[in-house]
């Protein structure tokens, strides 16, 4: 089921999501009951480059390097309790516009295509599944939803990005099928 009625296509994953962006993201872990929010950033950047011969995996000649961070700082709150929380994954370009994504130790973590305007991905934790799906709803907002299910974990979490005001550059990464209404 889509998060949203009519997605908005993009052109390229990456050029699209750079920037920064607010994010809010409620979890509900269906095993205690708890609920809780994050509320923050998320910074996506390009990475310095790397030294020659400097190897970014550990199989440097299998898929694309990474060449962008993405970093998610804020506050995660569980009723009175309050602290930091962050999270940082590495991205590089697929062919056709889309993007795969790394946890910076160099482990694969999804592949994420927004190009069609909603993405489905599959994540194996271990012994536990995530689906994940990301949906374009405008070029200013995209919203995510997590279904996680396994002996260790059992939540589910939706997070809504929106673009902080700052100007992107002309062209890069523009969205496809926009209405001209923002929701």
């Amino acid at each position: 089921m889509s998060l949203h009625p009519v997605p908005v296509h993009v052109d390229d994953t990456i050029e699209f999501l750079m920037g920064q962006w607010e994010l809010t993201r409620h979890f509900t872990d269906h095993r205690s009951g708890a609920r809780s929010v994050f509320s923050g950033g998320l910074r996506v950047a390009r990475l310095a480059p790397a030294p020659p011969r400097a190897p970014l995996l550990a199989d440097d000649a299998v898929g694309p390097r990474p060449h962008v961070s993405i970093e998610e700082r804020g506050v995660r709150r569980a009723g009175a309790r309050a602290g930091p929380a962050r999270r940082s994954l590495r991205a590089g370009a697929l062919p056709g516009g889309g993007a795969l994504l790394w946890f910076p130790d160099g482990r694969p973590f999804v592949d994420l295509d927004l190009t069609g305007g909603e993405w489905r991905a599959v994540h194996l934790c271990g012994t536990d599944h995530y689906e994940i799906v990301t949906e374009v709803v405008s070029e200013t907002v995209v919203r995510e939803r997590w279904h996680v299910v396994g002996p260790n974990k059992r939540y589910d979490a939706t997070a809504t990005f929106m673009r902080r005001r700052a100007q992107r550059p002309s062209g890069a990464g523009s969205a496809r099928g926009c209405t001209g209404t923002q929701t």
